[in-house]
């Protein structure tokens, strides 16, 4: 900016990046158990190691949102790998944050758990604002989609959800993922997959988690073939291996839902999201 004056002034371009969206879960129950400084200082060292990671990754913070972040992977200049990027960065998080809980619960504070949403697209970043105050910022459907697949973890009882394209575009065997739902956020007609992203390949990975993992697999892509049966057998065997799976949970009742239903050519088996 100090060699390119010319460039503080409102605008914007296109550009193809990662976008991560991560907030806190259930922090209005925790801000009312502190007091106002201590709420601040748990607050601020958690933005802080956040902050840290995405920046160690090559992303920039575009905003904070209360106790969420806003941040972009592949501006203001392009970066190679910009989903691998982001979905490290949200690992890292994920990784920070359970090390933070170790120390807060000596000092009595209560357990966070961070929700990460990250989505890949096309956005339109730039100056923008009014013309005596402006942010560097970006705006678009891609955004909007990296927002509800944070909330969207509520749903699902998973930490790290990121779309099609930002799974497209990852280095493969870099991280476990597992396909999660087909799914249509509120607000849009667009059928999108996502994906749960629980780890680096390198990981250690339980051996029940990992059983659990791959039958949940198995058991999707029968339900997306219309095999309703083998996905029903199978989704079950998955929450035998996870009690707590909501999303099996959600599809044996769309299973049973479905029962003697004629479905159209264009059934793309999602389900429509109904809060952001």
């Amino acid at each position: 900016m100090l060699n390119n004056p010319d460039k503080l002034k409102l605008g914007g371009e296109e550009r193809v990046v990662s976008i991560l969206f991560s907030d806190i879960a259930g922090f209005t129950t925790i801000s009312e158990r502190l007091d106002p400084p201590h709420l601040v200082k748990l607050l601020n060292e958690y933005l802080t190691d956040m902050v840290n990671i995405i920046l160690k990754n090559g992303g920039i913070i575009d905003k904070f949102l209360g106790d969420g972040i806003m941040a972009e992977f592949g501006a203001p200049l392009p970066m190679e790998k910009d989903a691998d990027a982001a979905v490290r960065a949200g690992l890292q998080m994920q990784q920070r944050v359970r090390e933070m809980n170790e120390k807060w619960e000596k000092d009595g504070y209560p357990e966070i758990r961070a929700r990460v949403g990250v989505n890949r697209g096309n956005v339109i970043i730039g100056n923008m604002g009014s013309d005596q105050v402006f942010d560097y910022t970006g705006i678009g459907d891609s955004i909007n989609l990296a927002a509800r697949l944070e909330s969207a973890n509520k749903q699902y009882g998973t930490y790290l959800m990121i779309s099609e394209f930002t799974y497209d575009e990852l280095t493969p065997g870099l991280f476990r993922t597992r396909p999660l739902d087909v799914i249509k956020v509120k607000g849009k007609s667009k059928a999108v997959k996502v994906y749960h992203v629980y780890g680096f390949a390198d990981d250690p990975v339980e051996e029940q988690t990992a059983r659990y993992c791959e039958t949940y697999a198995q058991a999707f892509e029968k339900y997306m073939a219309q095999e309703f049966d083998e996905a029903k057998r199978l989704f079950e065997q998955a929450l035998e291996l996870n009690p707590d799976d909501r999303a099996s949970e959600s599809f044996l009742d769309r299973i049973e839902t479905l029962k003697g239903q004629s479905l159209p050519e264009d059934w793309d088996g999602s389900i429509a999201l109904t809060s952001k």
